[in-house]
Formats: structure tokens, sequence, C-alpha cells
């Protein structure tokens, strides 16, 4: 998976006027945060390609919010949604809001929290690292005033059973694909029968003729979502056996939201 880290200057950001309200929100103490954090990740990360499960030593760790690991920064501030949170220190020189955590498991929850943020007193800018497709710029009246600073890596995947991992997912199309994976390292590799029905695929080994043909380092680049199959053909580095093909492929293993690790591990 890939985030970026955007910055954005408050002072200046207007929402637009068809935006969902900015209602549901409210600002909770660290207490209460530990009884109502953890369930809305949980929901969360069962909705989220790539998002990681949040051990309870995890949580530990973050609410006990140790000085030595602010940054200088203030402890932490929660604004809490029925659907989200988010978990944000704020500095000085420059004035800012630094989140934390921004998980927001409905886009009315994604809306109001970013509205509440913005209307935070008394800082300058929001730093935010986030997926790459998120909705803030398509809320704002002037969808430029959002600023990426930085692009990284975030979850790296690497396949070691190929039937186990195609049927743990689901897909966003119905289809039936033969997809032949080519591993010259760990030899896992093979032809493979693809079928989804209702959203659920079954895997099994073959031996037919490929309608795709990629290694196995590609399928883990497309298994999130986050990296479309065409542009790896493109590369030349998937052949399919006909457009019909690639467009089945590049449409069965998108998302219907961005793909998110959830916490550095």
């Amino acid at each position: 998976t890939e985030e970026i880290s955007v910055s954005i200057d408050r002072r200046f950001a207007q929402f637009r006027k068809d935006a969902p309200p900015a209602t549901g929100v409210r600002l909770i103490e660290s207490a209460e945060a530990t009884e109502l954090l953890p369930d809305i990740y949980h929901r969360w990360q069962q909705q989220t390609a790539g998002a990681q499960p949040k051990p309870p030593i995890r949580w530990e760790r973050f609410f006990a919010d140790r000085e030595n690991r602010r940054g200088g920064l203030t402890a932490l501030f929660f604004v809490v949604h029925p659907d989200g949170y988010v978990a944000y220190r704020r500095g000085r020189n420059p004035s800012r809001v630094v989140v934390e955590e921004f998980i927001a498991v409905t886009d009315d929850a994604y809306a109001a929290l970013w509205q509440i943020l913005v209307g935070v007193d008394l800082v300058d800018t929001i730093e935010v690292r986030q997926a790459r497709d998120e909705a803030l710029p398509f809320l704002l009246t002037n969808n430029r005033l959002p600023k990426v600073t930085a692009h990284h890596d975030a979850l790296w995947a690497r396949i070691m059973h190929v039937e186990a991992a195609l049927e743990a997912r689901t897909y966003a199309l119905d289809t039936s694909l033969i997809i032949a994976v080519r591993d010259p390292f760990l030899d896992a590799g093979g032809t493979y029968s693809l079928t989804v029905t209702d959203g659920k695929a079954t895997c099994t080994r073959v031996e037919s003729e490929p309608d795709i043909e990629l290694d196995i380092d590609v399928l883990a680049s497309i298994y999130f979502g986050t990296h479309r199959a065409r542009l790896f053909a493109a590369a030349n580095r998937l052949t399919a056996r006909n457009e019909e093909s690639l467009h089945a492929l590049d449409l069965t293993f998108g998302t219907a939201r961005p793909a998110v690790m959830g916490w550095g591990f």
C-alpha cells in the first residue's frame, strides 16, 4: 500500500454547501477514548484492505502517550464520532495540528471529522498522513488547498500461498480467469483458476492456457487494490490474452475504499 503526507492551511478552508453536516462529533478525554476507539478501529479495519488488527499492547502504548514519543508536541486530543475518530496533537512554531490517527468507518463520519479539525482555533495548518485517494479535496470549495508534501511506502506484501491469498479477500466483480503466476525465488507460483461469485473466490491449480500472466510481486501489488493491473500491463509486467481479460482483472481486484495499513509494525 502507499500513503501520502498532506498539509492544509485551515484558515482558507471552506466546505461546500452540499458536504455532509458536522454532526455527532465531540471532544473526549483519554479515559473515554480507551473505551470507544478500539471498537471503532475494529469496524474500520474489517472493511479496509490492508488494515492491520491492532493488538491490546499497541492500544496500551497508544493511550500511554509517553512524552518522549510526542516529538515536541502536546499530549493527544481525541475527537469522536459514532463511526470514526481523530487523535491529534498541537504544535507551535509553526502553529499546527498533527494528526496521529484519522479513522472513519463511513463517508459521513469522514466529512464531519474533517470539518471539526478545520475548525480548531489558533492553528494555521493541519498535517495528516493518509491514503492516496481520499475525498477531502472534493469536500472543499478549493480542491487544490490540500498539498501533498511526501509519498510513503506502507504495507509490503509477499504472497506465499497463492490459492489461500486469493480466496482470503473479496472482489468487486464476479468473473472467471485463468492466472499464471511466476515465482522464480520460492517457486510458489503456478497456473490457477480464479472464479468469483457474489464477491467470494474459489482458486484451484490447473493446467490450462492462462488469460493472465504475471510475476508474484505484481500479484502482491494489485492484491490490496492500491495499484491497477492495467498499469502493469502498460509496463509489460503483466500480459493478458485479450483486452476483455485485462479489463476483468482490473475491475475485479478493485476495492471500494483505499487500502490503508492502519499502523506501522
